[in-house]
């Protein structure tokens, strides 16, 4: 589900459309929306998007091996369809988790059953690869350091 609220400065996406979608079209995009990044060369975002596909890859590999993934998900990561969903759905969590001004757990958008934090949403390997994305970006500045979380 979609976070039933929004931090103060992100309360027009309300209107505009929702923020847990625009991560499932293009996680990139929504990166960019919630650091206020309204310009990008190309060459940043090929090097971004070749970065997000392995962070996505990651995701993916990591929801296979977790013995502690519910049932009832791991039968849809199996599907060429779902996966990149759930994927981009853990991209989102984790991505909202290290910014700055999501601080409120009504900030992040929730599942059910829930997915395995430790292991796999807030896995300290998917964490480093977000920070290195927000540092290409250079917006390094608006996420949290590990060693805080």
């Amino acid at each position: 589900m979609s976070p039933p609220m929004y931090p103060q400065a992100f309360q027009e996406l309300g209107a505009d459309g929702n923020l847990l979608t625009l991560f499932l079209y293009s996680p990139l995009e929504a990166i960019c929306t919630i650091c206020s990044i309204t310009m990008v060369s190309h060459t940043t975002w090929v090097k971004c998007q070749e970065m997000l596909d392995r962070i996505l890859g990651k995701l993916a590999q990591l929801c296979g091996s977790c013995q502690t993934l519910d049932f009832r998900i791991r039968q849809f990561t199996g599907d060429d369809l779902l996966l990149p969903l759930i994927t981009k759905y853990l991209f989102c969590c984790g991505t909202l988790h290290l910014h700055q001004l999501f601080k409120e757990p009504n900030n992040y958008p929730s599942s059910f059953p829930e997915f395995p934090s430790k292991e796999i949403t807030y896995h300290p390997s998917v964490l480093a690869s977000i920070l290195s994305l927000s540092s290409l970006l250079e917006v390094r500045s608006l996420f949290y350091e590990l060693d805080i979380l």
